[in-house]
């Protein structure tokens, strides 16, 4: 019998005994680390928190929301003690898909609230992830075999390359190794770092300087400054998955018995006069409006960019509010927003 010389040998033997343990050992520490999520981001945080929670509880508000009004509500204490609002903001980058995922997940575990508050600018509305962030935001945050398969309904199979769809096949063989990010660095770093997410579903505890009228007039001055850059904004498009996406969710609320409100988050002066311009803002409201009537779904709107926008000094990029005077003037109308209109369209105040 012929002998089998040392490199036929590595090749042979040695070298798939090798491969055979280092995939033995990534699944075993992969599975060790299985009940601790990727803690990569707020919505990571907030799923996790839910998933956690066991209380069955029951609030008033669940507020939904973009960075715009993350900032705001991670800050500050738009809490009044007559009722309970659990905060749910998160990003554009996830979406109104993202938000309807985290209510989904939420109420599976809760107690449907009365009111569902959305404040936020138009894109988040409308705005569905693809590819990376699509990853990063929604197929590995909400990753069930029910949940990516309620994802698939809001795209389109047909826009992915040979190459993206082959990936996405190699992903579906559920070996730890190929996403060794997810299955243990993500959750390593975690205990290791021991990230705390009990109060991801709260509320800021700044208080609110309340803002008077002499100082609400002040805007006037700062608004007649316009910005001449030709900055190009986004339109706001919305197309039949975005449409289907909003069937869906309003048709969810109006099961839940849930009241609501949408309110556009402060834009610059700039994309405010863009939008009015060519009516946009008003051609996604009566679309939202119509399929809310279609299965009499209660629904509101408010804008607090209206009447009077907010100016572009007001911002440090191009969405977000600078801090101190701005974030806290956001903070003042949000909350009374929400205790003036919201609450008292029930008349529980």
């Amino acid at each position: 019998m012929k002998k089998i010389n040392k490199k036929n040998r590595f090749i042979l033997i040695q070298l798939p005994i090798c491969i055979f343990l280092i995939l033995l050992i990534f699944e075993i520490l992969a599975y060790l680390l299985s009940d601790f999520r990727a803690i990569r981001h707020g919505l990571d945080r907030k799923v996790s928190y839910i998933e956690n929670d066991n209380n069955n509880s029951f609030n008033d508000i669940l507020l939904f929301g973009d960075s715009v009004t993350k900032d705001i509500v991670d800050e500050y204490n738009i809490y009044r003690e007559k009722y309970g609002i659990v905060n749910m903001t998160t990003n554009r980058a996830s979406g109104f898909i993202g938000a309807f995922l985290l209510y989904k997940k939420y109420t599976k575990k809760n107690k449907p609230p009365k009111y569902v508050v959305v404040s936020s600018t138009p894109h988040f509305i409308t705005f569905l992830p693809e590819h990376k962030t699509k990853e990063l935001y929604l197929t590995s945050v909400f990753n069930s075999k029910d949940e990516i398969n309620f994802i698939s309904k809001y795209y389109d199979k047909k826009e992915y390359s040979f190459f993206q769809n082959l990936k996405h096949k190699i992903k579906s063989i559920d070996l730890s190794i190929l996403n060794i990010e997810k299955n243990i660095i993500y959750p390593l770093v975690n205990i290791l770092a021991l990230v705390d997410t009990s109060d991801s579903l709260s509320i800021g505890k700044k208080i609110i300087t309340e803002v008077k009228s002499s100082n609400k007039n002040s805007i006037k001055n700062y608004n007649k400054v316009i910005s001449n850059n030709n900055t190009k904004y986004s339109p706001i498009i919305i197309n039949s998955f975005n449409e289907k996406l909003i069937e869906d969710f309003f048709k969810k609320l109006k099961d839940d018995e849930v009241k609501l409100f949408i309110s556009w988050a402060p834009i610059k002066e700039d994309y405010h006069l863009y939008l009015s311009s060519n009516n946009q803002l008003n051609m996604l409201e009566n679309i939202l409006k119509k399929k809310a009537m279609e299965i009499n779904l209660d629904i509101s709107f408010n804008n607090f960019s209206y009447p009077k926008p907010f100016p572009n000094q007001a911002f440090r990029d191009e969405d977000h509010l600078k801090l101190g005077y701005w974030r806290n003037y956001y903070a003042f109308l949000l909350r009374n927003y929400i205790e003036n209109k919201v609450f008292l369209s029930n008349g529980c105040i």
